[in-house]
C-alpha cells in the first residue's frame, strides 16, 4: 500500500492507495516505514510498471 506524502491523516488514520489503485485508510498505529537492512539509504517510491499496474521503484542514495 502506498501512503501520501506529506501524510494526510484523519481521526488516528492515513490516506493509502491500495496496489489497485483503490483509495482508503489504515489506522496510522499499525503502519511503519519500509526500510531495507541491507541498504538502509533506499528509498521504496511509487511508479507506474510497464503493464499499467502501480507498483515501486528503488532510488539509491548518490555515492
Amino acid at each position: 500500500m502506498i501512503v501520501k506524502s506529506p501524510h494526510v491523516a484523519r481521526n488516528g488514520y492515513l490516506e493509502v492507495m491500495h496496489l489497485d489503485g483503490r483509495p482508503g485508510w489504515v489506522d496510522q498505529r499499525v503502519l511503519v516505514p519500509w526500510v531495507n537492512d541491507n541498504a538502509p539509504g533506499v528509498r521504496c517510491v511509487p511508479a507506474m510498471m510497464s503493464n499499467g499496474r502501480l507498483g515501486f521503484d528503488y532510488i539509491r542514495p548518490p555515492r
